[in-house]
């Protein structure tokens, strides 16, 4: 669910990555990744339940 929230809005992985993502040296698919371990730690922070 999340990991489709973030493509919508930031980059599809089966297509050309879109600025500034593309700069970003992991690629599209890490930046993903990131956001969403950022998301998730943040939540849990929020929820520690």
């Amino acid at each position: 669910m999340f990991d489709r929230l973030l493509r919508h809005f930031f980059a599809d992985p089966g297509m050309e990555c879109q600025p500034p993502w593309s700069s970003a040296p992991e690629g599209c698919q890490g930046k993903i990744s990131e956001l969403k371990d950022a998301f998730l730690e943040d939540s849990n922070m929020k929820h520690p339940f």
